[in-house]
């Protein structure tokens, strides 16, 4: 179970690990048309609303992958104002396949799409990163959905409710299905909704490891003050002085504010000269043994 922060920092160690996103995207779109399928039969309407992220793109791919059912794909927004290259790309996809699409610039073109005649809708609107009360023309299009007398099929997340919570500042799209990608969110327990999470490809290291998506939103405060951003104790060395030098500094290049080295006082000098930054703290004896326990456990806990 992932929260929206944890998925997108996820998200960005795939594509460091070499997983482009336009993949993910094309297999995400793909799931959300799988699910789709269980609720149409041929000849049916299915109708798309979709946002100008990287959630919509989703349901873009979607609709190609439906193209054998009556699809109409709904974009809140104009097109020139999709926020993501890949989105772009899908949605000029969708034009090179003459799969039907409407641009809903206002509340008042949500009648215009009759939802009411869908047998299935897609609820693509907003995703994860998303919260708080939806904004106009998706507050519109939420109640229409919702009023719909037709099955709803929610990306990622139903659009108004917050991933990690599963509540809403304001109106919401009450889904019958969700479709979730790489794990499930804490929110969607909630829901009275059947849950599909499907495995778009992010290999387990994306999770397992560290990588740049795990450094989103770590921007130092102007206002900030050292130890603000983190305080971290390496513990290590003995015969050897590298290991806990080099752990203490990555952690420096992470972000970490403070970071405390504890080695054997033989080696303290050593581990000390790698940088002026480390705060080394020499531990008695040759080795890191259970006679220093007590005193780890002390400075762990800041003493």
């Amino acid at each position: 179970m992932l929260t929206a922060d944890r998925m997108a920092a996820v998200d960005a160690n795939a594509a460091a690990l070499g997983v482009p996103r336009k993949q993910l995207m094309e297999s995400s779109g793909n799931a959300v048309a799988r699910v789709v399928r269980e609720y149409v039969d041929p000849d049916d309407r299915v109708i798309l609303v979709c946002g100008r992220g990287n959630n919509g793109g989703d349901a873009f791919v979607a609709a190609r992958f439906l193209k054998d059912y009556d699809v109409e794909v709904a974009l809140l927004g104009h097109p020139d104002r999709i926020g993501s290259d890949i989105a772009r790309e899908n949605w000029a996809a969708l034009q090179a396949a003459e799969i039907t699409t409407t641009t809903v610039t206002d509340s008042t073109a949500i009648d215009d799409l009759d939802l009411e005649a869908a047998d299935c809708i897609v609820d693509a609107m907003l995703g994860t990163g998303v919260t708080g009360a939806l904004r106009e023309p998706a507050a519109t299009a939420a109640s229409a959905i919702t009023d719909a007398a037709t099955p709803v099929v929610a990306v990622d997340v139903p659009s108004g409710v917050d991933a990690d919570t599963g509540k809403a500042a304001g109106n919401t799209v009450a889904a019958d299905h969700v479709v979730t990608f790489h794990d499930t969110k804490p929110g969607l327990d909630t829901l009275d909704a059947a849950v599909t999470v499907a495995d778009i490809g992010i290999p387990a290291a994306a999770e397992r490891f560290v990588g740049p998506g795990d450094l989103l939103g770590r921007e130092r405060a102007a206002g900030s003050h050292k130890g603000d951003h983190g305080e971290l104790l390496v513990i290590g060395g003995g015969p050897y002085t590298g290991a806990p030098a080099l752990a203490g500094q990555a952690a420096l290049r992470a972000g970490a504010d403070l970071v405390h080295v504890a080695c054997p006082e033989s080696v303290a000098p050593q581990v000390q000269g790698y940088s002026e930054n480390l705060i080394v703290h020499p531990l008695a004896g040759e080795l890191v043994t259970r006679s220093v326990v007590d005193d780890l456990l002390t400075r762990a806990a800041g003493g």
